[in-house]
């Protein structure tokens, strides 16, 4: 995946914390001050062919009870395949991997970030890990979103989030590969998969 990184505000908060009736409804809270927030929503208009399921948003793993230390073994994993923790917060339960992105246009970024949410599971002994992959495309009012010189500083821009699936295409395909490395980077240290993704695959159309 072709990627620039460069320097943004970071945003505050994340995903909120996991219990075993979830049913995998997570949300997003606290983007960039110079951003408004807005509604999750699913990236149907990246379907290509038909799959064979509906798409999947969200790797589920559950870590045995022997893990004392989740966080530090998600980090492990991240670092595994190749991916850098850039936040976590253990009192809300989650670590984020930064991705950077890609400007499309003068007007237009778009950038991915990695979440693994976790928390202790009452259905059975252990530790329920949620990896999801979550694209932020900001549309600028002007062209100060990409400086000339990197002196100037973004625009106020409008921000719309929401989380890849594995229907996505292109740069965002490449994202969920990285989602499905890290799941079983975690299967590697213990993990049971509850989510199968490893038969799916698209029908020709």
């Amino acid at each position: 995946m072709k990627v620039s990184y460069v320097t943004l505000p970071d945003f505050h908060g994340a995903l909120q914390h996991i219990s075993a009736v979830a049913r995998g409804a997570l949300f997003m809270v606290g983007l960039a001050s110079c951003h408004r927030a807005v509604p999750v929503t699913p990236a149907a208009s990246s379907l290509g062919t038909p799959l064979d399921a509906p798409p999947i948003e969200a790797l589920w793993i559950r870590l045995p009870p022997t893990v004392a230390d989740v966080p530090e073994v998600i980090r492990q994993a991240m670092h595994g395949t190749g991916l850098q923790a850039s936040a976590e917060s253990r009192q809300q339960q989650w670590v984020r991997a930064a991705l950077g992105g890609v400007w499309e246009d003068p007007y237009r970024y778009r950038q991915w970030h990695i979440v693994a949410n976790y928390g202790a599971d009452s259905t059975a002994p252990g530790t329920l890990v949620v990896v999801r992959a979550v694209e932020q495309f900001t549309s600028y009012l002007a062209t100060l979103g990409r400086p000339a010189n990197g002196s100037a500083t973004p625009g106020s821009g409008f921000t719309r989030t929401h989380f890849v699936s594995d229907a996505a295409v292109g740069d965002s395909r490449a994202v969920w590969v990285q989602v499905e490395q890290l799941a079983l980077a975690l299967s590697d240290r213990g993990g049971e998969l509850l989510t199968d993704f490893a038969r799916r695959r698209k029908r020709a159309p």
